[in-house]
């Protein structure tokens, strides 16, 4: 019985030039015998006859001895003085002899080196099998009942494996290596060739048969004989004969005759069904083989194996291969055990981290899945962020597979070189002991010190972000998994792509919160820019106004004033004092919008807010005939401060509450003034409520502008508002309205509670 057991074929090891220097070796083995270059030049013609054979044979003594001993021992009734060279030939037959011939001759070219015994063994064994797959292709050829086939069979089937022998002649050393690495690890024999020569015995063949100068089709047969049926380059001449020989070597090697080294043997009735060979034609051959090759080895002085022998020969290389195979098999089995483990960690870690899981339930999945990896107890993964100078820490998940994570501060300077120098780089995906940084962290996190061993499986180390999973294992558990480092690349991928992932999703989202509020912050510049550029531009046209109408004004004023005074009649003095009283106006709009524009420097000054706002209540209630439940004040801290210009300041609650009683009915006036803020702050507040007919949005948005008003015209410039912000600012302060339709308005004025140091 034969087990195969796939391997991967090793890589060639050898030089160009080493493969050339063994080509030139092979160059110098000896030329073709005389008598054999003739035997194949007279059997390759069919029109040769018996006389030119035995010709051949009369000119090497030896051959010719060989032959006679072959007649009397095959007891063919011919007495020893009756015998002769030309009745031995034709007693033997044609092809009896040349096949003698042609076996002596080869195999007397390579067998006068002196070699080892291991050598000598391998040698003999490789033309022992080669006699046998010679005998085997005549018979199948004689099944086949092809002339043309019969006549090549044998010599192509004797020739196939020259290459075998070529090889061990130039390099006997290295050639017995390959044999015992072969019997050692049941490796098929062309690619251990390959990984010691750079080349195999088929292309030694070829070489050695084309400087011979063989048949086209002994060269064909010795270079693809170990092709499969189908896989044949198209432009072979001789496919037939090939596939002749091909079945003939697996035949012989199923009986296991000679040595041929490890190879696959392919199931030999479906060989035969491919060549269109009966049913029973293996069987046959099986019986006939022996018998046909036992001559041949008597010939030329090789021990042919009995039955018994055989039997007993292929049964010892099936307990080797079997042995063999089992001990793969374990090793294997070991491997997918591992491999499986692996796999099941990963699969944990997909079910643990979604795609868009936290960054911290990223690195607490990633724990988890290495703990099930090593089968340890407890586990912690982390990622450290430079930028950020910050170390995400994820636990492995408890029973209840809920995860856990934290944020630390990282040093990247310290604690990157305490990793890099140890444990990353080269150790990405393996088992490594844990130095003083990643214990650490175990001490940061769980506070305890471990019952186990802690190790380190470094994840990636990205100069960005370094990555990786501190375990707490037995050595027993960890050291089966530190001996398949490489296994263990898919878990490293994937862990390190989730990570990256959720660093990429975190930054990702940090980019948008800050895009956000840089557009924030980019609308408030825009906004106090326009701002800003429009009282730039009241300023220069209020500047103007002042420079180009003062004077046309007080001359009309003058002149009104003066006809005043003259006239007696009393309409016209009613036109006259109209006249004065507008000019009077126009003067006054262009000085609001100057001191709007350019207001006079605040002198701020320390003051309590307390009793500041009950002395302008009192006059606030006089002044608007207000009820004391109308007008309400409350200071939260009696003690707040704030630091601001009086006169400026009184201005600006002056037009707060002016603009809250214009906004509320008569009937139902009522106005809070209150302040929330504490003596410690620095900013107090004045906050002005009213319960009037609030504003709507658009003229929310407008209501701080200069000259606007939403009430009907004659109540007023639009300036009060405005001022009162314009006010606030010089102040280092600042004024938020708020209001909704049918409610009410809310204006906060804020403004330093004491001197600042800038």
């Amino acid at each position: 019985m034969t087990v195969r057991v796939t391997e991967k074929p090793s890589p060639p090891s050898v030089s160009i030039e080493r493969t050339e220097l063994i080509l030139g070796q092979l160059d110098q083995l000896p030329t073709l015998p005389v008598v054999a270059a003739r035997l194949i030049e007279l059997t390759s013609n069919n029109e040769s006859c018996l006389d030119e054979v035995v010709s051949v044979v009369q000119s090497d003594a030896a051959l010719s001895a060989t032959l006679l001993g072959m007649v009397r021992r095959a007891d063919m009734g011919v007495r020893g003085k009756e015998l002769d060279l030309p009745r031995a030939v034709a007693l033997l037959g044609f092809r009896q002899v040349r096949n003698v011939v042609l076996s002596a001759q080869l195999f007397g070219v390579f067998d006068s080196a002196d070699v080892g015994d291991r050598t000598s063994e391998t040698r003999t064994g490789i033309w022992k099998h080669n006699l046998a797959v010679a005998c085997a292709a005549e018979l199948l050829a004689d099944r086949l009942n092809d002339p043309a086939l019969r006549t090549e069979a044998f010599l192509c089937g004797l020739l196939h494996d020259i290459g075998k022998t070529a090889l061990d002649c130039c390099m006997p050393k290295a050639y017995a290596r390959v044999v015992e690495q072969v019997d050692r690890e049941m490796r098929c024999i062309c690619d251990v060739e390959r990984a010691v020569f750079g080349l195999d015995h088929t292309m030694a063949g070829k070489r050695l048969a084309t400087r011979w100068h063989l048949p086209e089709s002994a060269i064909e047969c010795i270079w693809l004989h170990h092709q499969d049926f189908d896989s044949l380059p198209s432009g072979v001449r001789f496919p037939k004969l090939i596939k002749t020989i091909h079945l003939g070597d697996h035949l012989v090697r199923s009986m296991g005759i000679g040595f041929s080294g490890y190879q696959h043997i392919e199931n030999l009735n479906e060989l035969a069904d491919q060549l269109d060979l009966p049913r029973g034609t293996i069987d046959e051959l099986i019986a006939q083989l022996p018998d046909r090759v036992a001559p041949l080895m008597d010939a030329i002085g090789l021990d042919h194996p009995t039955d018994a022998q055989s039997n007993r020969q292929r049964q010892a290389d099936a307990m080797r291969e079997l042995a063999r195979a089992n001990s793969e098999l374990i090793d294997t089995n070991r491997k997918l055990t591992l491999e499986s483990r692996c796999l099941a960690a990963i699969s944990s870690f997909v079910e643990l981290s979604p795609p868009t899981a936290h960054l911290g339930d990223t690195c607490s999945a990633a724990a988890g899945s290495v703990r099930a990896l090593c089968q340890g107890k407890q586990a912690l993964a982390f990622c450290a962020d430079h930028a950020a100078r910050c170390i995400h820490i994820g636990v492995a998940p408890d029973g209840y597979g809920r995860l856990r994570s934290t944020v630390c501060e990282w040093d990247p300077e310290e604690r990157s070189r305490a990793f890099a120098r140890s444990e990353f780089g080269a150790f990405v995906g393996t088992f490594v002991e844990c130095n003083e940084a990643s214990r650490d962290l175990w001490l940061r996190t769980f506070r305890s010190e471990p019952a186990d061993p802690l190790w380190l499986f470094p994840i990636s180390d990205d100069s960005s972000a370094l990555t990786g999973v501190v375990v707490a294992a037995p050595e027993t558990a960890i050291l089966p998994l530190r001996a398949n480092n490489r296994r263990w690349d898919a878990l490293t991928g994937t862990l390190a792509t989730a990570l990256s992932a959720s660093q990429s999703q975190r930054d990702s989202a940090r980019m948008t919160e800050e895009l956000v509020d840089l557009n924030r912050r980019f609308k408030c510049a825009q906004k106090e820019l326009l701002h800003t550029s429009s009282i730039s531009m009241i300023a220069a046209m209020a500047a103007g106004a002042a420079h180009e109408m003062h004077n046309p004004l007080s001359v009309i004023s003058g002149r009104a004033q003066l006809e005043l005074n003259r006239c007696d009649d009393e309409q016209t003095k009613h036109s006259l004092q109209v006249i004065v009283e507008q000019t009077n106006k126009t003067s006054e709009i262009i000085m609001d919008l100057m001191r709007y524009a350019k207001p006079d420097p605040p002198t701020p000054m320390l003051q309590k807010l307390a009793p500041l706002l009950d002395g302008l209540c009192q006059h606030w209630r006089s002044r608007f005939s207000l009820e004391e439940d109308q007008l309400l004040t409350d200071v939260h801290d009696p003690s707040a401060t704030v630091y601001a210009d009086p006169g400026q300041l009184q201005e600006i609650l002056d037009a707060l509450v002016t603009n809250a009683v214009e906004a509320c009915a008569a009937e139902s006036v009522s106005i809070k003034i209150n302040s929330p803020s504490r003596a410690s702050d620095e900013t107090v507040r004045i906050v002005v409520m009213d319960n009037g007919v609030g504003m709507a949005s658009d003229v929310l948005e407008r209501a701080p502008d200069p000259f606007y008003s939403s009430r009907p015209a004659g109540r007023g410039r639009g300036l009060g508002l405005s001022r009162a912000q314009r006010m606030a600012e010089i102040n280092d302060g600042k004024m938020q309205i708020e209001s909704r339709p049918g409610i009410g308005t809310t204006i906060t004025v804020s403004l330093p509670s004491s001197k600042r140091s800038s």
